[in-house]
């Protein structure tokens, strides 16, 4: 009776195993999202409309065929001297790249007597899209998952077209 318990556990872990190696690998969607889920639990998330760049990196897990991810934010220290205490300040601001790293002053610029961060007029940042909280997988296809909990299968138009094309991520 044990054997017949063991042999059932393991069949249901392999499977499982089985299941989520084949979510690994590189993903596309036809709007310009790009997604690469690595083994090691970690994903990277692009999107790029037009002159617009974005990333996103992250830790993902899987419940049944479900993908859930949590974007994990990278910030760069910034040092400042702050006029009003005569100090010198650190400030965390989003980074512009995926290493995190340490600047000075030289890195704002100022706008009518305000300082601003230099990412803010950088074309190529960090979460300007928002990564998909969850999404379905079923054969090497991942499906973006409504508010209500259902699948979204149906075509969207395109932007500059009234031809329609697939709402889910399909590999490269």
């Amino acid at each position: 009776m044990n054997r017949i318990i063991f042999n059932c556990v393991f069949l249901i872990a392999f499977n499982h195993s089985l299941a989520r190696e084949n979510i690994f690998g590189n993903y596309r969607d036809f709007f310009g999202s790009e997604l690469e889920i690595y083994s090691d639990s970690t994903f990277r998330y692009r999107q790029h409309f037009d002159l617009i760049q974005s990333w996103s990196i992250g830790r993902w897990k899987t419940i049944n065929d479900t993908i859930y991810f949590r974007m994990i934010p990278v910030f760069d220290t910034i040092q400042y001297w702050d006029d009003k205490t005569n100090l010198r300040m650190d400030s965390l601001f989003l980074s512009i790249d995926e290493k995190s790293n340490r600047g000075f002053d030289s890195f704002f610029t100022y706008t009518d007597g305000k300082k601003e961060y230099y990412s803010g007029q950088n074309l190529h940042t960090q979460n300007i899209y928002e990564v998909p909280t969850k999404l379905y997988y079923r054969k090497n296809k991942l499906f973006a998952i409504d508010a209500g909990g259902k699948i979204v299968r149906k075509k969207m138009r395109g932007f500059w077209t009234s031809k329609k094309y697939p709402s889910w991520y399909i590999t490269k």
